[in-house]
């Protein structure tokens, strides 16, 4: 097996090469959602208040 180091700004993830792919995957939805979630947010004329970005 052989290992991949995926950096992102302070985060340093060590895995395999079998989960990076969905690693990477899951990072580039989950960054998408929030660019969404921030231009929806500005749309409504309000920013980002911190009860709106708390997940639950």
């Amino acid at each position: 097996m052989s290992e991949v180091s995926l950096e992102m700004g302070p985060i340093r993830v060590i895995c395999d090469e079998a989960i990076t792919g969905w690693l990477v995957r899951s990072l580039d939805n989950l960054d998408a959602l929030v660019k969404n979630i921030k231009t929806k947010s500005l749309r409504l004329g309000g920013g980002l208040d911190e009860k709106e970005t708390t997940l639950s």
